[in-house]
């Protein structure tokens, strides 16, 4: 009896585990199914975004109907608005990568220096978080900004994260965690998937279709192909300034400098130029000096003069894409400004606010921007080598300053490097003069420099 119950248990023990085992074999039926629905699915890829329209020009910026905005100098996407509402940074960043803005999935938060590239102090918008009137929002109104605090996705520390004011055209930090007043935009870099009207790439150059070039290391536009007649230089001028590629008036004969910027050495085939640019052998330049007249031969990357009226070459159109306002200063479109007088490059903002002189040292030397670290402090007398009496503007609306309004100060003066004792320097842009000041005490903003010679 008892072995007759033994072999039954065992019997039983044995349906279990034939049972078992069909339950694994069906479970793991079950998840090779799962896996490979799953490889399917990541095989899947996004629609390509549909080509899309051309809605709006100004400048370097292109809007289109997707609600989308290129910047063609610095081969950014950026979303045509900001969210339209107060986040936390954290939340900021999810919104951007989570953006599907024209179809596209490549959405990020934009660096401080990216919004910078932006800031444009000549435009100004209505900073609709604000009722009452004030410093406006400052870059093109193709991007319709709701709010003049953008975050940005820069960090440092253990819970620092920037962000950029486009009231001010200042970088700033704050605690992660312990605010949530600003808004987000997201932006995307365009490589080699084409922006919407780009129907060829070749490095730095985008074809338009539209018998236009763009330049997008250098910000000029191109006439697609040069007129290869044999022109003297007042019929090659006229053909510049006359012509209308894709549609713009402001057409223009190129300087000898320009010309030689389109010249490679190093490409491989026969013409050293983009093949994007049909360009004649010897172009006309802008230059002249008596009777002759600045060339540039694209056969062999040549640069000379020629009688402007016996000598009959051709001619290649441009446009720049952003306006110099001052033949002195140069505006990179990065945050910087370069003084060709003096070879310094300084920040195109102070820093935004008043701080101790010590805290204004470690500023700078903890600043980056336009991809250098290597800013500082600026002297007495490099501040005074921008001081100028025929140049004047309100400081943040309030004071007159008296200086290029390429360079944004928020207060009448700002530190100096110079310092005597526990005192130290500052200049005043509204009187062109020095002061001393208890460096523990008072306040002052700061202007980041650095020597670009």
């Amino acid at each position: 009896q008892a072995e007759r119950a033994k072999l039954e248990a065992e019997r039983t023990n044995l349906r279990k585990e034939k049972e078992l085992l069909e339950q694994r074999k069906v479970l793991e039926e079950e998840r090779q199914k799962l896996e490979t629905e799953k490889k399917q699915m990541a095989s899947i890829k996004p629609p390509i975004p549909a080509m899309s329209k051309e809605l709006r020009r100004d400048g370097r910026f292109i809007a289109y109907d997707n609600g989308t905005v290129l910047d063609t100098k610095t081969n950014l996407m950026w979303a045509a608005k900001d969210n339209g509402y107060m986040i936390k940074w954290s939340d900021a960043k999810k919104y951007c990568e989570a953006y599907r803005g024209g179809g596209y999935t490549d959405w990020r938060m934009p660096t401080a220096d990216e919004l910078a590239g932006l800031y444009d102090q000549s435009k100004n918008q209505k900073d609709e978080s604000r009722p009452e009137p004030g410093n406006g929002v400052h870059l093109n109104d193709l991007i319709d900004l709701t709010h003049s605090v953008i975050w940005a996705s820069d960090k440092r520390g253990v819970d620092e994260v920037a962000y950029f004011n486009f009231s001010y055209g200042s970088k700033m930090w704050w605690h992660e965690h312990s605010r949530n007043d600003a808004h987000a935009i997201p932006v995307r870099s365009v490589s080699k998937q084409s922006a919407a009207n780009e129907i060829g790439r070749d490095s730095s150059f985008i074809s338009h279709g539209d018998g236009t070039v763009t330049d997008t290391k250098t910000g000029l536009m191109w006439a697609a192909k040069g007129n290869k007649s044999s022109l003297d230089w007042e019929s090659a001028k006229a053909y510049c300034d006359n012509y209308r590629g894709g549609g713009y008036t402001d057409w223009r004969m190129p300087t000898q400098s320009e010309l030689a910027g389109l010249y490679e050495p190093e490409r491989a085939i026969r013409w050293k130029v983009t093949p994007l640019i049909d360009v004649p052998d010897e172009c006309w330049a802008n230059e002249t000096r008596s009777i002759e007249a600045a060339y540039f031969a694209f056969l062999n990357g040549g640069r000379g003069w020629r009688h402007h009226n016996l000598f009959k070459i051709g001619a290649l159109p441009v446009r720049s894409l952003i306006a110099k306002k001052e033949s002195r200063f140069i505006d990179h479109g990065n945050g910087t400004i370069t003084d060709t007088k003096t070879g310094l490059m300084w920040a195109a903002r102070d820093n935004g606010e008043s701080i101790h002189w010590p805290k204004a040292k470690k500023y700078c030397e903890d600043f980056f921007l336009g991809g250098y670290r290597d800013w500082r402090l600026p002297t007495t007398a490099e501040l005074a080598g921008l001081y100028d009496n025929n140049k004047r503007y309100k400081a943040l609306g309030r004071f007159p300053v008296n200086l290029t309004e390429l360079i944004g100060i928020s207060d009448c003066s700002t530190w100096t490097s110079d310092s005597r004792g526990a005192e130290s320097a500052d200049f005043d842009f509204c009187n062109g003069k020095q002061g001393w000041w208890d460096r523990n005490y008072f306040v002052k903003p700061v202007l980041p420099v650095r020597s670009a010679k």
